[in-house]
């Protein structure tokens, strides 16, 4: 049996309100005539010192008085292992949360190497995702979301004076050889 890896794609997500051991791996194994090759594909998300997630990463809803805002952001940090067969993979990035929290919300913004990419406000409870990452190395990457808030919101707190931002969001990265979403 003969598997091609030409189009592998390795999907992580990460959940940001509550997470642990958050990974993603995939790979293949070829024999033909008298040879043996195998690739393997793999995302990891480890917290800032590089060490496996054993606590939630968190970020606070904004704090507003009445409908504005008196925090302008929120920032959460951890890194990208990427091991992509020795090579680079091209990345997407996509945020999840509850409609009602992208009142809230300006924008996200991913940083990585140096670049930043944003995400828009998608439909229902989705992001739409980042422009492609491209050429992300085999390697550990430093990453940053940031959350920039609006000003003001609506009164967005439900009747039993629960915050919206109590049902977990969620960051999801996709990886391929090519653009994960051209496959």
């Amino acid at each position: 049996m003969k598997r091609s890896a030409a189009a592998a794609i390795a999907f992580l997500v990460l959940l940001v309100i509550a997470t642990a051991g958050v990974y993603a791996y995939n790979g293949t194994l070829s024999i033909g005539g008298n040879s043996l090759s195998a690739e393997s594909y793999s995302i990891d998300i480890v917290d800032e010192n590089g060490d496996e997630i054993s606590a939630p990463i968190t970020f606070t809803a904004p704090s507003h008085e009445g409908t504005n805002i008196t925090q302008s952001s929120a920032t959460v940090s951890a890194k990208l292992v990427v091991d992509w067969n020795g090579g680079n993979a091209q990345l997407r990035a996509w945020f999840h949360m509850p409609p009602q929290s992208w009142t809230y919300i300006d924008r996200i913004v991913l940083s990585i190497g140096g670049n930043n990419y944003l995400f828009n406000q998608g439909s229902a409870d989705t992001g739409n995702p980042t422009q492609l990452i491209p050429n992300i190395a085999s390697g550990t990457h430093a990453f940053t979301l940031t959350f920039y808030y609006n000003d003001t919101v609506p009164a967005l707190l439900d009747d039993q004076g629960h915050d919206i931002f109590g049902t977990l969001p969620s960051f999801t990265f996709a990886a391929g050889s090519a653009d994960p979403f051209s496959s």
